[in-house]
């Protein structure tokens, strides 16, 4: 079995880790579901949904979705 090496245990450790953000990955970040998500995740027999609020708490729920001809 895998085992890490390093345990991260806050955003600024994996920045020191990983270094300042790239443009093209600060630009792909969104709050929002867009058009080009929707059309992926219409495509998909499966998918899992994570959130966080502003507290930090994540939740990943996962979604079978039924498609009805």
């Amino acid at each position: 079995m895998y085992q890490p090496k390093l345990r991260i245990t806050s955003a600024a450790e994996a920045k020191t880790i990983l270094g300042p953000d790239i443009p093209s990955q600060i630009s792909k970040v969104i709050n929002h579901i867009d058009a080009r998500c929707k059309a992926w995740i219409e495509r998909c027999p499966f998918i899992v949904i994570s959130s966080v609020n502003a507290g930090g708490p994540r939740t990943s729920r996962p979604k079978v979705i039924v498609r009805v001809s």
